[in-house]
């Protein structure tokens, strides 16, 4: 696995325990280097960091994230799909609904599309999460004007982090206030 497909020990200790296969990171650590193989950055190839910084002008990255949000009548729960260009952090388009069926988020692929070309940014990477609402036909709309659709590995949040953020940041824009007692006189 290391040799074929370029993986480091943790992403091998990862797929072996997905097989119910239980080794620690370090014993697999300690045969890669037993038969010659490097730590997965020494290998040669990008880093992660190193790709998203040398691409960064021709980056996009984007999050659908709920929120519960109260309406007339009761507490519903609405999802907001944000788009960011990487370089400049510019938030490209920023919507929500409370369905994000296939077809309203096609159509969301092709608005960023849109306030691309309005900015004069040309992308060429479109990078999200494995969310189910980011389908083979959303990635689609993407591949057909030249955009290569990115996935995060499962559980990585830090793959995404400037999308991750962003969260972050609308999470706590729309918390309450904490009541705190007045301590005792």
């Amino acid at each position: 696995m290391a040799r074929a497909a370029q993986w480091g020990y943790r992403r091998i200790s990862g797929e072996l325990k997905k097989l119910g296969i239980r080794i620690s990171k370090a014993c697999v650590a300690d045969i890669l280097r037993r038969d010659g193989l490097p730590p997965s950055p020494e290998r040669g190839g990008l880093s992660w960091r190193e790709f998203l910084s040398r691409h960064a002008d021709v980056l996009l990255c984007a999050d659908l994230f709920p929120q519960e949000v109260w309406t007339v009548a009761w507490l519903q729960t609405a999802y907001l799909f944000f788009v960011i260009h990487r370089r400049t952090r510019t938030v490209l388009l920023a919507r929500a609904t409370y369905s994000p069926h296939n077809e309203w988020m096609q159509q969301q692929a092709r608005n960023a599309l849109w306030e691309c070309d309005e900015l004069e940014i040309h992308p060429r990477c479109f990078l999200h999460d494995n969310d189910s609402c980011f389908t083979k036909a959303f990635d689609a709309v993407l591949r057909h004007v030249g955009v290569r659709p990115l996935k995060t590995p499962p559980q990585a949040p830090n793959a995404n982090a400037h999308a991750e953020r962003g969260v972050r940041s609308a999470n706590m824009l729309t918390e309450q206030p904490r009541m705190r007692s007045m301590p005792p006189r």
